[in-house]
């Protein structure tokens, strides 16, 4: 199976009755020409058949804590459907942990599906930023 990256709504670019559309959404296409959905690119992840807005979370993560900057992101696990979201957080004195993440834990049950919470929690000494002010996390 090859990868397709899909790009944007385009009519007529190779023949009158052909289109295709940009969503962020990479397909596999079998020998039988059948798209099956592999993964997305850009600001969301998939997670369980569900789109996972990676803005939404980090907004309700730093709100919860009263964080100025937290960084969501999707990562692969082994035999599961999509990518499980994961919180990387400024880190905290160790006493502080336990409180933290039980405040967390209530915030993002209280103000997100299930799909959209996040499995893992990450603490960095520092959020970095990209050039163009979005925050990343070096792996």
């Amino acid at each position: 199976m090859c990868p397709l990256a899909v790009y944007y709504f385009s009519f007529s670019q190779f023949d009158a009755n052909e289109s295709f559309d940009r969503s962020g959404d990479i397909f596999v296409m079998d020998k039988y020409g059948w798209l099956y959905f592999k993964d997305r690119v850009g600001d969301t992840f998939r997670w369980k058949g569900e789109n996972v807005s990676t803005q939404e979370v980090e907004a309700v993560v730093s709100s919860v804590l009263g964080l100025a900057d937290a960084t969501v992101y999707g990562v692969l696990v082994p035999n599961a459907d999509g990518r499980a979201g994961m919180a990387a957080v400024p880190a905290v004195p160790e006493q502080a942990v336990d409180g933290m993440l039980e405040k967390l834990r209530d915030g993002l049950r209280e103000k997100l599906p299930a799909y959209a919470r996040p499995i893992f929690v990450r603490f960095v000494n520092q959020i970095e930023l990209t050039g163009e002010w979005k925050e990343t996390c070096k792996k």
